[in-house]
């Protein structure tokens, strides 16, 4: 479902920002991936859940 509203928002409304709520574990995992030299996307992969 989050991906349908996802690519709604972008697709019909024009959203270029989107943002999801995580779990304060998944923001320090992809923070340490990143303080590690990782890219933020690839960070952001790595920590939190696939939806």
């Amino acid at each position: 479902m989050k991906v349908k509203i996802a690519q709604y928002l972008n697709q019909e409304m024009s959203f270029n920002t989107i943002a999801f709520e995580s779990g304060v574990f998944d923001v320090y995992k992809a923070t340490q991936e990143i303080k590690k030299g990782t890219s933020t996307a690839e960070a952001l992969k790595k920590a939190i859940f696939f939806f």
